[in-house]
């Protein structure tokens, strides 16, 4: 054949698989889909889809195209971006840093090989709206949250407000309130909001034990008297993340009570077996 029209048309386009890493609750390779489905508890609109691809598509005539959306493809697909990748991942957690969001990207060999990085400001998607920092991502590529050396309660709660991360979380109460158990808060909670929210300490209480375990396997633990009026994110009143565990001590006088209760019960039990042993006697 000479001169052959030929008209291609993509039907179909395969998953990437994507590390993420950095700060965020759940690191790891993830397979994202070209059409982002919606959660349950984070839906959006088609309207905010649609406006997120056309960003996506505008970002690719930039200078820094090869860290933009696919050129030439039909404007109704939806390629999977840095927020899908990160809500992938679970969220954000406290110290998540989304203004130093780096995305690293393998070159093919006709572009030079090697690997390519770009920095991005990714907050400002959040507080702006500002699409050009959620570009579109590839297969292969790794997306890195940085994380800050203190809790960014502010950046928390914006992103607590969007569906980047689950809008509640649940920690574990125990000790000296009424009653014990889990509890479930909202993003960027306090420890007081916790122990408010689980019904309240008992009045023969002790001090209060904070533990949480972290992503290296180790125990971060803190005791410290209760304060109602700590400020949030003080030492005595942190910022709880998901899993964080919260136990009331008992007071010495709490102690000394539940010591006799235990040892009144212990002697009551031998004495009714000895009741009905000799009552079995006679």
């Amino acid at each position: 054949m000479k001169n052959p029209q030929l008209y291609v048309r993509p039907v179909g386009y395969r998953p990437s698989r994507i590390y993420v890493g950095g700060e965020v609750r759940r690191p790891g390779y993830y397979t994202l889909s070209g059409l982002q489905s919606n959660q349950s508890n984070s839906v959006e609109t088609e309207e905010s889809l649609s406006n997120s691809n056309q960003a996506t598509q505008k970002a690719l005539t930039d200078s820094q195209s090869q860290f933009t959306a696919g050129r030439g493809l039909a404007g109704t697909v939806l390629f999977p971006t840095v927020f899908d990748a990160i809500r992938t991942a679970q969220g954000i957690t406290p110290y998540s840093d989304l203004a130093q969001v780096q995305v690293t990207r393998k070159q093919p060999l006709s572009g030079g090989g090697g690997r390519i990085r770009t920095n991005l400001n990714f907050l400002s998607l959040i507080t702006e709206g500002n699409e050009s920092q959620n570009i579109r991502l590839f297969d292969g590529d790794a997306v890195n949250v940085g994380k800050s050396t203190v809790v960014l309660r502010d950046k928390l709660l914006k992103a607590g407000q969007t569906n980047l991360s689950p809008q509640f979380i649940q920690v574990y109460v125990s000790g000296r309130v009424v009653p014990p158990g889990g509890v479930t808060l909202p993003q960027g909670s306090a420890l007081n909001q916790a122990l408010n929210l689980a019904g309240g300490l008992k009045l023969l209480r002790g001090r209060v034990e904070f533990v949480r375990f972290t992503r290296q396997g180790d125990v971060g633990r803190r005791l410290f008297s209760y304060k109602p009026s700590a400020a949030s994110n003080a030492y005595n009143n942190p910022i709880l993340m998901a899993g964080d565990i919260v136990r009331v001590q008992d007071s010495a006088v709490s102690a000394g009570l539940g010591a006799l209760n235990e040892v009144a019960a212990l002697l009551l039990g031998i004495y009714s077996i000895y009741a009905l042993s000799n009552g079995a006697f006679r």
